[in-house]
């Protein structure tokens, strides 16, 4: 046996360390070289969107997708840039999403923006969040002016027009249409009028052609002989598209000779009572230089009532005429506040047009108190006096029974004397 030095392995020894240190090598797990730890992944179904003005959206889908085992909640946030004032604004149908393990957690992103939204390309940066892991993506969002279809509009200058009336000579009145091409219209327009029948009514040209961007003009003509107002309603209307309209308003205003000025004024007793007629006075007074015929009075009051008597009636410049109507007052009237209104249909001869026209109608009222008639008769007088008497005290009372007492002593008395006297007439038999 081979002598050994103390404190030395034998090579037996050595081996077997070795072979145990090689058994455990192989034993041991290894963690693979490409070994991820749990994540999620965040996709968008579009990359961009274009949203007109006023309008949104909520079509495009966030998708976090569970990796290497990951479950857990996820916080979605967006920045917006450039930060305009009312910019677009982007947020989540679900702000926090559930993911499970190897599974999908799902929410829409919705963008808004205003009528008032600058016209801009935005980004919006989504950010996913949970715990330490945060991934983020961008949208690009492009917002645009609405579409407008292809129109025009119509406008008149003056849209009125104010001239005095010259009698017996024909005048043209004159305003100008303009109409303007939108959003690219072009084409051909033609042109009409509606009115009341009246003066004569021309527009030139009847038919106008429009290019994109582009202008036309066209002339409305009022050929008046009579004082009055007139209105023209002037429609444009393409072979196309919708039309449109405008209005023209005309005054033509009579000569000085023919301006009516009639005052009315209404009086009446304002305490009528059940049963009794009440008077209305009616005061018409013609301060123009033009004749005033009053044509008809319309009282109403418990009902209508029209007096046909005395009317019509004229009125020469400077005049004033009263006009009394009597209306009955029913014993069956509601007592109390009543209205009482009086309408007024009147004319005017216009001398230098040699025309009547007709007055603007004149609409008055005012309130009345309705009252019933009270007759107190002589025996109520004398109780109701008695009444009065004892509420003033006996001293007073006394002296007024003892008065009336005596006259009821001195009528008897008197009777008796003209009994007997009328006995002492008669024939003895």
């Amino acid at each position: 046996m081979p002598n050994r030095r103390p404190g030395t392995l034998g090579k037996p020894a050595i081996a077997s360390l070795l072979s145990l240190f090689l058994l455990l090598t192989i034993l041991r797990p290894v963690q693979p070289a490409n070994a991820q730890l749990p994540d999620f992944s965040l996709t968008m179904s579009f990359r961009g969107e274009d949203l007109p003005q006023g309008s949104s959206d909520n079509y495009n889908t966030v998708n976090l997708t569970s990796l290497n085992g990951f479950s857990g909640n996820v916080n979605l946030t967006a920045v917006v840039s450039p930060a305009l004032p009312n910019g677009p604004v982007v947020s989540f149908s679900i702000p926090t999403v559930g993911v499970p393990a190897d599974g999908n957690g799902y929410s829409q992103l919705v963008v808004s923006t205003t009528t008032g939204t600058p016209v801009e390309n935005y980004t919006a940066t989504i950010a996913a969040t949970s715990v330490s892991l945060v991934h983020t993506t961008i949208v690009w969002i492009m917002v645009s002016t609405p579409y407008q279809p292809p129109d025009f509009s119509i406008s008149a200058n003056p849209s009125v027009v104010t001239v005095r009336l010259i009698p017996h000579l024909a005048v043209d009145l004159n305003t100008t249409l303009t109409l303007t091409s939108l959003n690219g219209f072009t084409g051909k327009i033609s042109l009409s009028f509606s009115t009341l029948p009246g003066p004569a009514v021309i527009i030139t040209p009847s038919t106008v052609s429009l290019d994109p961007g582009g202008t036309a003009a066209a002339t409305l003509t009022l050929q008046p002989y009579y004082s009055g107002n007139y209105s023209v309603l002037v429609i444009a209307n393409p072979f196309v598209y919708p039309g449109h309209d405008a209005t023209v308003t005309f005054n033509v205003i009579p000569p000085p000779s023919d301006i009516p000025l009639l005052d009315y004024q209404l009086s009446y007793y304002p305490k009528p009572i059940l049963g009794e007629n009440l008077t209305v006075t009616n005061t018409f007074s013609n301060h123009g230089p033009a004749l005033i015929r009053i044509d008809a009075l319309t009282l109403s009051l418990f009902g209508y009532f029209s007096p046909t008597q005395g009317l019509p009636f004229n009125l020469t410049s400077g005049e004033t005429r009263v006009f009394t109507a009597a209306i009955q007052i029913p014993s069956t009237a509601r007592l109390g506040n009543q209205t009482l209104t009086v309408t007024v249909d009147w004319s005017y001869y216009a001398s230098s047009q040699g025309l009547w026209f007709q007055g603007a109608r004149i609409n008055k009222s005012g309130n009345m108190t309705v009252a019933q008639s009270v007759t107190i008769s002589t025996g109520n007088s004398a109780a109701q006096l008695t009444k009065f008497l004892m509420t003033m005290g006996p001293w007073i009372l006394l002296p007024y029974l003892l008065f009336t007492g005596t006259g009821v002593i001195m009528v008897i008395r008197r009777d008796k004397r003209k009994q007997e006297e009328f006995r002492n007439r008669q024939p003895a038999p």
